[in-house]
């Protein structure tokens, strides 16, 4: 809906059907929070970011409860509430919830895009956190999983695990 040009519309059907679906379905329900994280998405491209900020907390917190952190819906949800953190600035913060998750992907589900993702973008903020040794610690072992995975997205993430590989060398470069 917000790709048709009003966002105002957009805007006012998520909040009917959110609420719909809340009093219908409960605010755990897979689809109310599949609306629920839309919404925060919505939001996100609409520049309300302080909104989608508390609108994927919430989301996050009742997947993580309902699927677990290592669940793919937690760990779409998770990737969107980090980036929509370092938008607003609050790099430290992305940074400690990727981790949060890395943590559990890294042993359980590394081959999968959603967390192959996680453990990237965990990388690139750690980067940008000046955790240079930790951040290498994080995207090295994602080389070899994707060089050798059969699926088409795995290309892609391998040439942008590549390119983040290229931003840890530099980072070092300018410390020398």
């Amino acid at each position: 809906l917000s790709l048709a040009g009003d966002a105002e519309l957009a805007e006012a059907i998520y909040r009917d059907t959110l609420d719909a679906q809340t009093e219908l379905l409960g605010e755990n329900h897979r689809d109310t929070l599949k609306t629920a994280s839309d919404f925060a998405g919505h939001l996100w491209k609409s520049g309300q970011v302080d909104e989608a900020r508390e609108r994927f907390a919430r989301v996050l917190e009742l997947r993580r409860d309902a699927f677990g952190f290592g669940h793919p819906e937690t760990v779409i949800t998770l990737r969107d509430a980090a980036e929509v953190l370092a938008e607003r600035g609050e790099v430290e913060e992305a940074c400690r919830l990727l981790g949060e998750c890395a943590d559990v992907l890294r042993s359980s589900a590394a081959d999968r895009q959603d967390a192959v993702l996680v453990l990237r973008l965990h990388g690139l903020r750690l980067i940008q956190t000046g955790r240079l040794e930790q951040a290498e610690r994080e995207l090295t072992p994602l080389v070899p999983i994707l060089e050798g995975h059969p699926a088409p997205w795995a290309r892609t993430e391998l040439v942008q695990t590549y390119h983040a590989l290229r931003l840890l060398a530099e980072h070092r470069q300018d410390e020398t």
